[in-house]
């Protein structure tokens, strides 16, 4: 039971708040927030709020955030199935960009031409591919990557990130590409991205054998 006076509750919010404004990030900070686990189960919340919209909802059940320093993966739960899975959660923004905004705040938006976004997807899909995934055993991994570039957003830029065969690995499975709510992404704010296994991997497993 919490016996938290009203004077000390409001007290703890002001310094939430306080260190909020001090960590404030200038760019691309629509899911930004100083406390990572209350930052990444608002962004799964989100998420899965976009995929009952889809009809999708039954897709992940009795999912379970991870104390930090258990992850990675950030959630766990099971799929319709019953089988165990591992969410992963990660954000696509230009870093550089996030560094010069904080000194100069006229800067504009960084733009990505369509190679260039599937190039940084196809980065982070490896670099979460190889991780220590502890818990489980999991069935798979499934990749969240969510974003608030402005100009990832382009008609020219979703089809070619929707077309796109990306490479599958060994532990990431299933991914995601999740934009923050705007008009241009409204109504097609989840790609589920193709991932695939190249053909010549199939040939050296068979080949193997």
């Amino acid at each position: 039971m919490n016996s938290e006076g009203p004077e000390a509750s409001d007290a703890r919010m002001a310094a939430e708040l306080q260190k909020a404004a001090q960590r404030k990030r200038f760019y691309c900070s629509y899911w930004d927030w100083h406390n990572k686990p209350v930052k990444e189960l608002g962004i799964l919340s989100d998420f899965l709020k976009v995929l009952k919209a889809l009809g999708m909802e039954s897709v992940f059940t009795s999912l379970r955030q991870r104390s930090q320093g258990e992850d990675p993966p950030d959630f766990e739960g099971q799929d319709n199935a019953g089988r165990t899975i591992g969410i992963e959660l990660t954000e696509l923004v230009d870093e550089k960009t996030v560094n010069k905004r904080q000194v100069d705040r006229r800067l504009e938006y960084k733009s990505y031409t369509p190679s260039e976004a599937i190039e940084r997807i196809e980065q982070i899909i490896r670099e979460k591919d190889v991780k220590c995934y502890r818990g489980g055993p999991y069935q798979r991994i499934v990749l969240l990557i969510f974003t608030d570039e402005y100009f990832l957003e382009p008609l020219d830029v979703r089809d070619a990130i929707r077309r796109h065969l990306f490479r599958r690995g060994v532990n990431v499975q299933e991914a995601f590409l999740f934009y923050s709510p705007r008009p241009a992404t409204s109504d097609d704010p989840c790609i589920p991205l193709k991932l695939v296994i190249p053909t010549s991997d199939i040939a050296k497993s068979g080949s193997a054998k």
